[in-house]
C-alpha cells in the first residue's frame, strides 16, 4: 500500500492541473503571425499616407469702414453683396453743420491774414512791437489750421471704397444717428483670394514662398495660385502651419467662402 501511495498522488496532481492549464490557455490574447508576412500582408502606403490639403477661400482685403464724425446716415449708396469700384461712395453722412464750420472756419482765416498784414506793416513802421507781430502770426497759423479741420470733417461725411470689391455687410440704415466710431459697412475685396490651408511641418518645405499651385475645387475645375504667406509659429495642438496662397480672381468666380484642395505628391502617384 506504501508503495502504490505515490502513484496516486501523482496521478490526481495531474487530474487537477491538465484542466487548469487547458482553462488558462484559452482566456489568453491571440497575435497575428509576422513572421511570414509577405507583399500580401504589408500595409498599402498609398492607401494609409495619401491625402490632400484642404483649402478655405478668404479675401485678401477685408475691413469695416467707420464713421469718423458724429452725424445721421444720409444716403446708402451700396448695399449687401453689391459690388463697387475704387473711390465709388458707399455711404453718405449729413455734412451741413460740417458745411457751417467751415464757413465760419474760414470767414475766421481771412480776418486773421488781413489782420496779420495789418499788423506786419506797423510793425515795419515801428509801431508794434515784435510780441504783436507774432500773435497775429500765431492766429493765422491757427485759423489756417482750423480751416483745414473744418475741410477735413465735410470730406469724412462721404465714405469712398478704398479698393474695388464687394458689400458683405451693411451694418447702419439710412437716417440712423451714428457716432465717430459707429461700423458703418463691411467690405471685401475679391479680385485676388487667398486659399488658406493647415500644412503638417514635416510638409512645409513643399511650399516655399512664391511657389505655384493647383487647388483642385469642390466642382472639379482647378485653379492656379502662388504661395505667399507661411505662418511663423507652428500649431501646438495640431502640429501645423498655416499657409496662405494668393489666387487672382479678376473675372469673379470665385467667391469667398468656397472650399477645394491640394493634393499631396503621393496622392497625385496615387491617381495615377
Amino acid at each position: 500500500m506504501k508503495k502504490l501511495l505515490p502513484a496516486i498522488v501523482l496521478l490526481a496532481l495531474q487530474v487537477l492541473i491538465v484542466p487548469c492549464a487547458l482553462a488558462y490557455n484559452s482566456t489568453l490574447p491571440t497575435f497575428p503571425d509576422f513572421s511570414e508576412q509577405g507583399t500580401d500582408n504589408e500595409p498599402d502606403l498609398h492607401k494609409t499616407m495619401q491625402g490632400t490639403f484642404k483649402v478655405v477661400f478668404s479675401p485678401r482685403k477685408e475691413v469695416i469702414l467707420s464713421a469718423e464724425v458724429d452725424s445721421t446716415v444720409s444716403l446708402v449708396a451700396k448695399e449687401f453683396g453689391q459690388s463697387f469700384k475704387k473711390g465709388q461712395v458707399l455711404i453718405k453722412l449729413n455734412p451741413e453743420m460740417f458745411v457751417w464750420r467751415q464757413d465760419k472756419a474760414k470767414a475766421l482765416h481771412k480776418k486773421a491774414a488781413e489782420t496779420f498784414k495789418v499788423i506786419e506793416n506797423l510793425y515795419k513802421d515801428k509801431s508794434r512791437s515784435i510780441i504783436d507781430l507774432e500773435e497775429a502770426r500765431a492766429d493765422l497759423t491757427i485759423s489756417k489750421a482750423n480751416m483745414r479741420i473744418a475741410s477735413k470733417e465735410v470730406g469724412f461725411c462721404t465714405i469712398k471704397a478704398p479698393y474695388s470689391g464687394r458689400v458683405e455687410r451693411l451694418l447702419v440704415d439710412e437716417r440712423e444717428w451714428v457716432e465717430a466710431g459707429t461700423p458703418l459697412i463691411k467690405i471685401v475685396s475679391d479680385s485676388v483670394l487667398l486659399a488658406r490651408t493647415l500644412v503638417p511641418w514635416n510638409e512645409l518645405k513643399s511650399f516655399p514662398i512664391g511657389k505655384q499651385v493647383d487647388i483642385e475645387l469642390t466642382s472639379g475645375e482647378t485653379v492656379k495660385g502662388k504661395v505667399s504667406h507661411v505662418g511663423a509659429v507652428m500649431d501646438s495642438a495640431s502640429q501645423t502651419f498655416e499657409v496662405k496662397i494668393e489666387v487672382p480672381n479678376s473675372k469673379r468666380k470665385l467667391k469667398c467662402g468656397m472650399t477645394g484642395h491640394i493634393p499631396t505628391p503621393i496622392a497625385k502617384v496615387a491617381e495615377r
